[in-house]
């Protein structure tokens, strides 16, 4: 599936808003309905997710200390006729170890955030193992 891309926005994400939620909100706003995300910054706490493909479902992870999100990339879709924002992070701790998983949710410290939006729409359907992956049959 190809897609044409239009111009780069460049935002921050203010101390002690939710960054999924955040930049869900600008992609409602500015109409983004396909689209890829880059973030860095710093989480005062977050939650991971491992997706278990025997048990079909997301094992957590509660971060509740200050992190770095020194990679955070992600892309912005349809789910159930809403905005889907999908990430994945690299977290580093105060020892300098690094986690990552899926980014279910983190309350910003400070993020600085691009999105390149795709001209057009990609939806996410019911695929396999309880996922909803791209629907690019169209």
């Amino acid at each position: 599936m190809k897609f044409e891309t239009g111009e780069m926005y460049v935002f921050r994400i203010e101390k002690d808003k939710e960054i999924v939620e955040e930049i869900k909100k600008f992609a409602k706003k500015n109409d983004i309905g396909c689209g890829m995300i880059n973030v860095i910054g710093a989480l005062k706490s977050s939650t991971l997710g491992y997706f278990n493909p025997k048990k079909k479902k997301y094992e957590k992870i509660d971060i509740e200390e200050q992190s770095e999100l020194v990679s955070c990339m992600g892309n912005i879709s349809i789910k159930d006729n809403d905005i889907f924002i999908h990430l994945h992070a690299l977290l580093a701790n105060r020892d300098f170890s690094i986690i990552g998983g899926h980014l279910i949710k983190g309350d910003v410290y400070v993020a600085e955030v691009f999105v390149l939006p795709c001209k057009g729409k990609i939806e996410r359907k019911p695929a396999m193992d309880n996922l909803y992956l791209w629907d690019l049959k169209k």
